[in-house]
């Protein structure tokens, strides 16, 4: 099925992005095994998968899905996932969904159902990503931090939350970027769980 006009599948942004990092040397994404896009074993591919999906989290990239009224947006919190790889791995999402009654509208039982759907992304928001980059990179141009600081930063995170205040990576990842450190998302994400080993990291909401 064709993409919503405006809107472009998210393997096929990937393979936009990867050329424009990677230049001729990137390989379509449609020819990499799933197990070394969901396992993280190639470090070029993994760099082009975190920045799309970082972007997609703080919705500088629009992520959607196809619904009955069109496309509706994904959760931005689905990409704090630990198994965000997947979606890039099948192109799709599975999600609860209400059901529909005769009219398109949610069913009045409130009932839901799991459906697989693909995952577009909005071609504008890739474009001006990109562009905002000129430099071969959509990254930041802040030297990479060492597991050192990582770990001294989701320190200074949580000693910065208020009493009774609950920790989040969204909130992490923000206070991160406040003290220089851009992206890093798996290393944060790690220590986040080793500092807060009775929190979750997110999920999809229902």
């Amino acid at each position: 099925m064709q993409p919503p006009i405006g809107f472009i599948t998210l393997r096929d942004a990937v393979d936009v992005v990867g050329r424009k990092l990677k230049g001729s040397g990137w390989r379509p994404l449609t020819e990499m095994g799933a197990h070394t896009i969901t396992a993280g074993l190639n470090p070029e591919i993994d760099q082009v998968l975190n920045m799309i999906a970082e972007r997609c989290e703080t919705g500088e990239i629009s992520a959607t899905y196809r619904s009955v009224t069109g496309v509706d947006s994904l959760d931005r919190a689905v990409w704090l996932m630990p198994h965000w790889r997947n979606y890039f791995a099948t192109g799709t999402i599975d999600l609860d969904l209400p059901l529909i009654d005769e009219h398109l509208q949610p069913a009045k039982s409130g009932g839901t159902a799991r459906c697989t759907r693909e995952i577009y992304i909005r071609r504008d928001d890739l474009t001006r990503a990109i562009a905002r980059s000129p430099n071969s990179s959509m990254r930041s141009s802040a030297p990479r931090a060492n597991k050192k600081k990582i770990a001294a930063v989701v320190t200074s995170y949580r000693q910065s939350l208020a009493d009774g205040a609950n920790p989040s990576m969204v909130g992490l990842e923000h206070f991160a970027h406040k003290h220089g450190v851009i992206g890093h998302r798996p290393d944060l994400r790690a220590e986040y769980q080793r500092q807060f080993p009775n929190q979750r990291v997110g999920r999809p909401r229902k």
